[in-house]
Order: C-alpha cells, then sequence, then structure tokens
C-alpha cells in the first residue's frame, strides 16, 4: 500500500519521534539492554562526526542534518502558507490568479528569510561564518554561477514589473502560447498544441516579446495577396474589400482596408486589413476562412494569380539541346 503525501510526513514524523525518545533514554540512564546502550553511543559517536569546517567553526553531521529537516519542515509549512493564502483570496474579486500568485511568492520568501533567521537565532550560528561563506559563495559566482543569478534576477524583475502575466498569450520569436508559469530562473509558455517551452528568464527579460493579452481588446489582421499584373487593380481593390468586410468577425469600425503595396513586371501585391475581436490565438483560423473566400471571389471575378514562368531545354535525338521554349 502506498502512502499520500500526507501519510509519509506522518510516518516520519513518528519515526522522527521515536528516535528521539529513545535517544533520551539512553542519555538519562534509563535501564535499557545493553546493546541498546552500545547502538546509542556509536549513534552519538557518528552524529558527532566532523564533516569539514568553516574558519575555526567545525560542521558537523548532526548540524547537516538539522538543516535538512528543517529546510524539509520549512518547505511543506510554506506550501500550506501558500494553499491558505489562496483559498483566502481567491473568493475576493480584487484578486486575479496572477495577483494571487504574486503574493504567494512574497509570502514563499518572506517565510523562507524569517524561518533562515529563525534558525541562525536558535542555533546559534556565528555569522561571522558567513563572511566566508559569502566569499566562498562571491568565487562560485564568478566562475560559473552567473547564469543561474542573472535568471533569478530577471525572474524577479518580471514578477514584479507585471509585464507579464499568467495566462498571458505571448510569442517570443516563432513560439506563440500562454504564460503558464513564472519561475524564479524560468518560464514556461504552453503552445497551442498542448507543449510546454521553458525559456530562461534572462532571454525572456533581454529579448523582444509580443504580449496580445495587454489592455487592448481588438486586433488588426493583415493578410498578403499576390495576382497577375495584367489584372485590372480597381477590381481587387473593390472585391478584396466586399469579400473581407462581409466576414462576421471583421469590424465596422475601424474599418477595413485593401491597399496596392507593390507592382512589379508580371505581378501585383496586395494587403488586406481588417479589425477583429477574434484572439490572435484563433488568427489560423480566421485566415483560413478569409482566405478561402477570397479564393472564390477570385474565381468568380476571373482574377488570376501569376504562375512562374519557366525556361524548358529540349535535347535532340543527337544529343544536342535545341532552343529553349517558355
Amino acid at each position: 500500500m502506498r502512502l499520500k503525501g500526507s501519510g509519509r510526513l506522518l510516518l516520519l514524523a513518528v519515526g522522527v519521534t521515536a528516535c528521539l525518545v529513545a535517544a533520551r533514554l539512553v542519555l538519562e540512564g534509563h535501564h535499557l539492554p545493553d546493546f541498546v546502550y552500545r547502538w546509542g553511543g556509536s549513534l552519538q559517536g557518528v552524529l558527532a562526526t566532523e564533516l569539514f569546517s568553516v574558519g575555526n567553526s567545525p560542521v558537523r553531521l548532526l548540524f547537516v542534518i538539522k538543516v535538512a529537516v528543517f529546510f524539509f519542515v520549512l518547505s511543506r509549512f510554506t506550501r500550506v502558507a501558500r494553499w491558505i493564502l489562496k483559498g483566502l483570496l481567491q473568493s475576493d474579486p480584487r484578486f486575479d490568479n496572477h495577483r494571487i500568485y504574486v503574493l504567494s511568492r512574497l509570502l514563499t520568501i518572506t517565510i523562507f528569510v524569517i524561518g533562515c533567521l529563525l534558525g541562525i537565532h536558535v542555533e546559534h550560528i556565528n555569522l561571522h561564518t558567513f563572511v566566508l561563506v559569502g566569499g566562498t559563495i562571491g568565487v562560485a559566482v564568478g566562475l560559473g554561477v552567473q547564469r543561474y543569478v542573472g535568471n533569478l534576477v530577471s525572474g524577479l524583475s518580471i514578477l514584479f514589473e507585471g509585464q507579464l502575466r499568467l495566462g498571458d498569450f505571448v510569442q517570443f520569436g516563432d513560439q506563440q502560447g500562454f504564460i503558464e508559469r513564472l519561475g524564479a530562473t524560468s518560464s514556461q509558455i504552453r503552445t497551442p498544441n498542448n507543449t510546454t517551452v521553458v525559456i530562461p528568464n534572462t532571454e525572456l527579460s533581454n529579448s523582444k516579446f509580443i504580449n496580445y493579452s495587454g489592455r487592448h481588446t481588438t486586433f488588426r489582421l493583415v493578410l498578403p495577396l499576390t495576382v497577375s499584373y495584367g489584372v485590372d487593380a480597381e477590381i481587387v481593390l473593390s472585391e478584396v474589400m466586399k469579400t473581407i468586410a462581409a466576414h462576421p468577425a471583421a469590424l465596422e469600425r475601424p474599418e477595413p482596408s485593401v491597399i496596392l503595396t507593390e507592382m512589379k513586371p508580371d505581378t501585383m501585391n496586395f494587403q488586406a486589413r481588417l479589425w477583429t475581436k477574434t484572439h490572435p490565438e484563433d488568427f489560423d483560423v480566421l485566415t483560413s476562412e478569409l482566405y478561402v473566400a477570397i479564393k472564390r471571389m477570385f474565381e468568380a471575378n476571373g482574377i488570376t494569380l501569376p504562375r512562374p514562368a519557366m525556361d524548358v531545354w529540349l535535347a535532340g535525338n543527337d544529343g544536342s539541346e535545341n532552343s529553349p521554349r517558355a
């Protein structure tokens, strides 16, 4: 039978309590079997083993175990505190998911800072030791942890500046998707294909990105069009305008527009522009519908698309090449 998280935690607490009770009995001299005394004495010796020293302060195995248990309990307490905070704020309309997320992160940082300060006070840790440790950490940062620290600082900047929020639809490079997580060192984007893209926070902070989930609710869609040079440009402008304006997703204000952008020896290039409330996540569907409608209109009005010109060389029976034919 597998225990759930709460069951494992309870079992761990019972085990630790039993060990502490047994150790106290040994230390107080209660009547116990000889092998228990021998085991308790050897355990004390093992726990008192010096692993290394920082300055003049030895670091023993018991201290390392205390630190590990302390951070384990602190992380569990932080998780429960975040769960309580979310339960209290989710029913308040003034707090959306992003604000609750930011407050939970602040709560996590606060609990860890206060917990570490209390741990230092309870264990009477000499703060001068941290000067040496800080120097060692500084060397490590200078040698190979710059990227991690940069991601951490960028993550805090992204989180508190509010440029990105949970659930925003963004475009980063050639990737589009919803912000699913704003972590300490990296962020996650969930694409429309339901895949997750992990982006380091330094790249997200130092690169350009498009946030489609800002204050605006209307968006402009631009469709490039190319027709043969011999087609009447006025017909293209008017008929494409009617076609895109007839689509139910096109807004009347601002009104759609069609412009001629470029003329080449064998083609003319146009742009059809319309404003819509359709979210950019669904632009591919809207683009497909508009292109299908424009193609039908082209066929009904005899508007042709340019065909690529090719030179075809025909070889004679003797292997010689004749003149090219278009």
